[in-house]
């Protein structure tokens, strides 16, 4: 038997994962990683008719966006494979005939017409629709009268008829049911595919699975599977099922719901990995320990993690705390540190101004300062790239759109930012940082009498055409000292009433900063 922790995801093809698999899924990959152990994904696809084309390699593909890649899985391999069920089917085959072998299944001979009558007269006397074991009792030389005519069938399992089934939950505790709740449920189709229910076992057996981590809504069928170990004498793994994830108004949420996604978290609303990560985890979880919110690596997680702090009531998906855990997680993000996020995010900046943009603006190194600088105003990466549009594009802008901004009494915004280049232009391109710029800016409202922010919002449009936005200073560091200046000079000389622009190149004969718009003469 297996003493290492191996646990697994186990999603089936027949669409794209959405929040709550992405919770099956973090739940097992932070247990794993606690425990030392071994994180598998497998495909369940015997559901053949509802397949979806591609949503295999999407699931994967899903996964390594989340960070949660898996040890063993169909692109990985690993010593337990294949991973795809539907690759599997010789095995199921030997276990199934086991299984009959054992009295834990039986033949059904029944045709799909009288199942569907049987099921509507259930629904209008208002029954259950269960099996009604028409099949159960067939003679062995019955069965093999019916093979050797070739009659379609199936297998189903052989449920006691009165017989309490237990186990013990590692988040709901001792949980029992009574046998005569249980239907005798189909385990092989007659298409030679067996079902969710029978593989599922089969397939946690031979891969060693020692802890299955699932929905809530897995749990009315585990007496089941409990009983299918004990029908092939195989010991069941440690069972820990999650609470129901639920809407606001505490209804069960709907796998249908396209905001819910992951896929679309990541495409459409720009989330970071950690944050949706970080988000889910707290869906069912709190940590022990601590009482930190903000998780900034999945490590941070895997060392809190516990299957004793998983609460049994259902979970509130609340996409306003989403929201707010992508700006906690945006403003944390070093892109030098996470080189996937710096991939995905050069990406999207090339493809939107690659074309036009001067390519040295392209590199890794630049592409980084402009992400830190946006990351403080802007709470989406796609919200990043449209506001980069400042750093790539040098369009003219014109001082009109400050419209009624004023900088002094009888001062005109081209006066004042001719000033200001007045002050800029003795800084080094190497000393031409933040910090000095503000100096610069200061200096120059003081000189004109006017409050800083008066300036700034002149000087934004000037450099930006916006009227709000990240710190200016910051902005003019990473555009550098010409482009600043450039852009400037540009703005000053749309204006309907511009003014010359002459940079003066050292401090006042007088020890104060110039007051003077070029231009102008000066007698110091």
């Amino acid at each position: 038997a297996c003493t290492m922790v191996r646990v697994r995801f186990a999603p089936s093809p027949t669409g794209y994962m959405h929040l709550g698999g992405l919770r099956t899924a973090l739940f097992n990959y932070l247990f794993a990683r606690k425990h030392g152990g071994t994180f598998v994904l497998r495909i369940e696809d015997t559901d053949q008719q509802r397949l979806v084309r591609d949503a295999a390699d999407q699931l994967e593909h899903t996964l390594a966006w989340a960070g949660l890649h898996p040890d063993e899985s169909p692109l990985r391999g690993g010593a337990f494979g294949p991973y795809v069920q539907s690759q599997r089917l010789p095995l199921y085959q030997t276990h199934i005939h086991e299984l009959v072998a054992r009295n834990g299944a039986y033949h059904c001979f029944c045709t799909p017409q009288r199942l569907q009558t049987l099921r509507a007269i259930a629904l209008k006397s208002g029954l259950p629709t269960s099996y009604d074991g028409a099949c159960r009792n067939l003679t062995h030389e019955q069965v093999q009268e019916k093979l050797a005519a070739q009659m379609p069938f199936t297998i189903r399992q052989r449920i006691p008829a009165d017989e309490t089934v237990a186990f013990e939950d590692a988040v709901f505790g001792a949980v029992q049911f009574n046998s005569r709740g249980l239907d005798d449920q189909v385990l092989m189709k007659s298409d030679g595919f067996p079902t969710y229910h029978f593989a599922n076992i089969v397939d946690d057996h031979a891969m060693q699975i020692t802890h299955v981590l699932r929905g809530e809504e897995w749990l009315s069928s585990t007496p089941k599977h409990v009983l299918l170990y004990r029908s092939l004498g195989w010991r069941p793994p440690t069972f820990a099922h999650l609470p129901l994830l639920l809407n606001k108004d505490k209804t069960k949420l709907s796998k249908r719901s396209g905001d819910l996604f992951v896929d679309s978290l990541r495409t459409k609303q720009g989330l970071l990995p950690m944050a949706v990560n970080n988000f889910v985890a707290l869906l069912g979880w709190m940590p022990a320990h601590t009482t930190q919110e903000v998780f900034e690596t999945l490590d941070d997680l895997a060392q809190e993690f516990s299957l004793s702090n998983i609460n049994r009531a259902g979970a509130v998906v609340d996409m306003d705390k989403l929201a707010w855990f992508q700006k906690q997680h945006i403003r944390r993000t070093d892109l030098a540190r996470t080189p996937a996020l710096l991939a995905e995010f050069a990406g999207k900046i090339r493809t939107k101004y690659g074309a036009t943009a001067d390519p040295a603006l392209l590199t890794d190194v630049f592409l980084a300062r402009v992400f830190d600088t946006l990351k403080q105003s802007h709470d989406t990466l796609d919200a990043i790239v449209a506001a980069s549009q400042l750093f790539f594009e040098d369009t003219v802008l014109s001082l009109a759109a400050s419209g009624s901004l004023k900088v002094a009494k009888g001062s005109k915004p081209a006066a004042a930012l001719a000033l200001l280049v007045g002050l800029l232009t003795p800084i080094e391109e190497a000393e031409f940082t933040a910090a000095h710029v503000k100096t610069a800016v200061d200096a120059a409202a003081a000189a004109l009498g006017i409050r800083g922010p008066e300036l700034y919002a002149v000087l934004r449009v000037a450099l930006s055409g916006e009227k709000s936005g990240p710190s200016l200073p910051a902005i003019m560091e990473v555009l550098g000292r010409s482009r600043t200046l450039a852009r400037i000079a540009t703005a000053v000389m749309a204006t309907d009433d511009p003014v010359q622009v002459k940079s003066c190149r050292g401090p006042c004969s007088t020890g104060q900063p110039c007051a003077s718009p070029s231009g102008t003469s000066c007698s110091s």
